[in-house]
């Protein structure tokens, strides 16, 4: 299977599509509200610089779990098989 199967099947594009969707809307939003709460010049440069510390944290995330209604669960290899993080998760 190739890596772009994989990113498909773990769902991994559509998580940093999202991301990106809300960490604009919340970069727009600071950025007009920063100035009418009086807040530090350095406010909206905080809020890009942790959307973009972030955004790697999502993909590596996204990669090992699913959100599912019944909470997170670990996504299974495509093989059927367990990995060596399967095993790992298992045994705790």
């Amino acid at each position: 299977m190739n890596l772009l199967d994989e990113l498909k099947r773990r769902r991994v594009a559509r998580v940093a599509l999202v991301y990106l969707v809300v960490a604009w809307v919340t970069i727009q939003v600071a950025d007009t509200v920063a100035p009418r709460l009086a807040l530090p010049a350095w406010t909206v440069t905080f809020v890009i610089f942790a959307a973009a510390l972030d955004f790697p944290l999502a993909l590596v995330l996204s990669w090992f779990f699913d959100i599912t209604p019944d909470g997170l669960r670990q996504t299974g290899s495509a093989s059927g098989r367990s990995g060596s993080i399967d095993r790992y998760w298992s045994t705790q």
